[in-house]
C-alpha cells in the first residue's frame, strides 16, 4: 500500500484475536475452526520494519492509533495521561519484552503473567 501512495494514516491492520479463524483446504472447502493469534498483528509489523524497511514508528501507527482513530476509541492508540496506559516494551531485536495493558502488567520479561481463558 505504501508503494503505492497510500498515506500511513489511512492503512489499518486489526484481528479477531483469540477468535475464531475458518480453515480451508487448498480446494477452498472448509475444513475446521482454529483460534486467530493474539501475535499476529505484531508479526505483520516486525515484518515490515525487518524485511520491507517501513520505520517501526510509521508501522507501529498500524496498529494503534490509526485503528483507535478509525474505530472512535478514544481511550486507546496514544500515549497520553489519563487514556488506558497500553504499552509494548520491545528488545532491540524487535521481539516482545512487556506489555501493559489498562495499567496491567500481561507480559514480564517474555513470558506471559497474565493467560486468557484457552491458554495454558
Amino acid at each position: 500500500m505504501l508503494d503505492a501512495g497510500v498515506a500511513i494514516e489511512q492503512i489499518t491492520f486489526t484481528s479477531d484475536a483469540q477468535g475464531s479463524l475458518p480453515a480451508f483446504n487448498e480446494f477452498g472447502e472448509f475444513t475446521g475452526l482454529r483460534i486467530g493469534r493474539v501475535n499476529s498483528l505484531f508479526g505483520e509489523v516486525r515484518d515490515a520494519v525487518q524485511t520491507e524497511g517501513v520505520p517501526l514508528h510509521e508501522a507501529l501507527q498500524t496498529i494503534t492509533s490509526n485503528p483507535a482513530r478509525v474505530l472512535k476509541l478514544k481511550q486507546k492508540g496514544r500515549l497520553q495521561e489519563g487514556l488506558d496506559a497500553d504499552l509494548v516494551m520491545l528488545n532491540e531485536d524487535l521481539s516482545i519484552d512487556s506489555v501493559i495493558a489498562n495499567g496491567q502488567v500481561m507480559v514480564r520479561e517474555g513470558e506471559a503473567v497474565i493467560k486468557g481463558t484457552f491458554e495454558e
